[in-house]
């Protein structure tokens, strides 16, 4: 399928310009300022410089996956949680992290307020499944955790977190049955400038 027979599959336009590119609303900003190239679909937004290849670009329109849904919810609620929480920022702060790395990876702070902030949008039993409850304890796996999303075709894929207890036997937890992958390994594929 070429790359304007996909865009018109998914009721995107297909109008393009003198240069081959075709103009839609960004998938991450509101606006439609995302060019794709007609021939190859790799895509630029010149607002939010969201880039990547075509993979990428068909990436935004897979249907969500509920667990990564759960996921998200909960990390949104770590996201929240690391700006009230001084000790995690301090904590980051201490291991070289600036606020634009903070935001830019996207780093979160789970304490039991971060259950409590999550539990309100889902269930106990959807954070189970998640693997951010364990099963048989129902024991918080992310308690006193830096949360650190591992994000797979524009979906969080998994989550790890970092204990900020020094005593802690295990340091890193990933979210139980979840595969951990490379790290912000779509970045290595950016295009773009």
């Amino acid at each position: 399928m070429s790359v304007l027979d996909w865009l018109e599959s998914n009721d995107l336009s297909t109008d393009t310009n003198s240069s081959n590119k075709v103009l839609i609303e960004c998938v991450e900003c509101p606006r439609k300022k995302l060019y794709v190239d007609a021939d190859s679909g790799q895509f630029f937004c010149q607002r939010c410089e969201l880039s990547g290849g075509f993979s990428k670009l068909q990436s935004y329109f897979v249907p969500p996956d509920p667990v990564s849904e759960t996921l998200a919810v909960f990390h949104e609620a770590a996201i929240r949680r690391l700006i009230e929480s001084q000790k995690a920022r301090d904590y980051l702060a201490d291991r070289g992290f600036d606020e634009d790395a903070i935001v830019r990876f996207r780093y979160g702070y789970a304490d039991e307020k971060t259950y409590e902030d999550a539990l309100k949008t889902v269930s106990t039993e959807q954070l189970t499944t998640a693997g951010i409850i364990t099963e048989k304890s129902r024991r918080y796996l992310f308690d006193n955790h830096i949360v650190i999303p591992y994000i797979s075709s524009g979906q969080i894929a998994t989550l790890q977190g970092r204990s900020l207890n020094p005593e802690a036997k295990m340091k890193y937890v990933f979210a139980i049955g979840r595969k951990p992958s490379l790290y912000h390994y779509e970045d290595l594929y950016k295009t773009g400038p």
